[in-house]
């Protein structure tokens, strides 16, 4: 990655949750301090959100690198657009 670049782009809020024996991370463009997380996309607020979750084996998760898909991770994703589509999404 280019040096000063965000690693996620937009991203506003993380949460890591640990339940039995899995753990799972949870990103969104959208901050939360306290209460409920991201867990569906609405018209309410017509705002563009993005939500995505990691699910992974406790065991497995400690600083480094992964190879996702030998550990059986789990991905869930959220994503919301309001207004029409961004020039660059359109089919040609």
């Amino acid at each position: 990655m280019p040096e000063g670049e965000p690693l996620i782009a937009g991203l506003a809020s993380g949460q890591v949750l640990s339940s039995g024996q899995s753990v799972t991370l949870r990103f969104s463009n959208r901050q939360f301090a306290c209460g409920t997380w991201l867990t569906e996309i609405t018209s309410e607020g017509c705002r563009d959100d993005w939500g995505f979750s990691l699910t992974l084996p406790a065991s497995t998760f400690h600083p480094g690198t992964y190879n996702l898909s030998a550990l059986s991770a789990q991905f869930g994703d959220l994503f919301g657009i309001a207004g029409p589509p961004h020039v660059s999404w359109r089919l040609r």
